[in-house]
């Protein structure tokens, strides 16, 4: 069956309107939205509950449209269910919004029919493989593309500020980068005043590269593979990635690692940032795929040379047994911390050891 109509579900919170709780007012309100939005009213019901909150129920030509207020909690919760076209329930949610001046809205629009199908939703969901998802919530859509890689998605949150998505997997907020990037840069510079050569595998965002660049390396190889990562966040990540990639001591390769690799150049650091779940562009069994990698990074390091790992979230038990695995099968003397990263909502876990 084909979509049967499309429906609109808001939140208006904090609403600084002081009418939560005057049905005339609301009433005048809805159908003077509906009235501009071009969606006709057949008839209209209220009731006033005690001691507060109001429901509104408007049959229309198009179908219905429905409202409850919590003048308590300065909440309005709306349902806008229409067979026409999304530009009438914008227009609406506009008008009312004048009206009832919300400081924030959360919404969703959903096709109706077989199947329900989810749209323009205004929070994104960060996929986990583990008990839980984390959902935040879109103050601005600052960028989307899908490139030939992987769909890349830059959004701005009230509380972690710009954030760029992967495939909807987090990977670096404004509000905590230093903290994320000082896990990983740390174990270069602890011990050594240069941290010398350093390859970088990943750090499409810029972020690690503009934070270690303060500690005076020679040189920093950034290998991603996919441009429009590094295109988007010079173009919308200004306080993460900001001018870095146009220091001279950065270079940029957009290759496949193992390609990279061919070269034989052997660095004096090393930093994984890549994801520990290649199923998603290889068939190569995982942990075989991960050990030839792995082994191709301690290949690549000099004698006493330095490993940095970003392993990834300290609830994935069999991510971090699968990497313990491979460090031991590679001879690689490492160690483990727990780093809460609160735009990840958790802790992550960093590796570090030296050849």
């Amino acid at each position: 069956m084909n979509s049967l109509g499309t429906q609109y579900i808001a939140e208006f919170i904090n609403c600084k309107s002081d009418q939560l709780s005057d049905q005339s007012f609301l009433k005048i309100a809805v159908n003077d939205a509906l009235e501009a939005a071009g969606l006709s009213v057949v008839k209209f019901f209220g009731h006033h509950f005690d001691p507060e909150g109001i429901t509104l129920i408007a049959i229309i030509s198009e179908s219905h449209f429905a409202m409850h207020t919590y003048p308590e909690s300065n909440l309005v919760s709306l349902d806008l269910y229409t067979c026409t076209n999304g530009e009438k329930h914008a227009r609406f949610m506009d008008e009312l919004e004048k009206v009832l001046q919300p400081e924030s809205i959360r919404k969703a629009e959903v096709n109706r029919g077989n199947p329900i199908d989810f749209k323009n939703q205004n929070w994104i969901t960060s996929y986990t493989e583990h008990g839980f998802e984390t959902r935040y919530y879109i103050k601005e859509r600052i960028f989307t593309k899908q490139s030939d890689y992987q769909l890349i998605e830059i959004i701005d949150n009230k509380d972690f500020g710009r954030m760029l998505f992967l495939d909807k997997d987090l990977q670096i907020a404004d509000s905590d980068a230093a903290l994320f990037n000082a896990a990983l840069i740390d174990p270069l510079t602890k011990n050594r005043k240069n941290p010398g050569e350093v390859l970088i595998l990943g750090g499409g965002d810029g972020g690690v590269v503009k934070d270690l660049l303060m500690h005076k390396p020679t040189t920093v190889t950034v290998v991603d593979i996919d441009p429009e990562v590094i295109k988007a966040s010079r173009n919308h990540l200004p306080v993460i990635c900001g001018d870095v990639f146009k220091s001279q001591k950065v270079q940029l390769v957009h290759e496949d690692v193992f390609e990279f690799f061919k070269n034989g150049k052997q660095y004096d650091a090393i930093i994984y940032d890549l994801t520990m779940y290649p199923e998603k562009f290889t068939s190569i069994n995982r942990k075989s795929y991960l050990m030839s990698l792995f082994q191709k990074v301690k290949q690549s390091l000099r004698s006493d040379g330095l490993l940095s790992i970003h392993v990834g979230s300290c609830y994935d038990k069999p991510t971090l047994e699968l990497f313990m695995e491979i460090m031991k099968d590679l001879e690689l003397s490492i160690e483990t911390k727990k780093v809460f990263i609160p735009s990840f909502c958790e802790e992550r876990i960093f590796a570090n050891g030296r050849l």
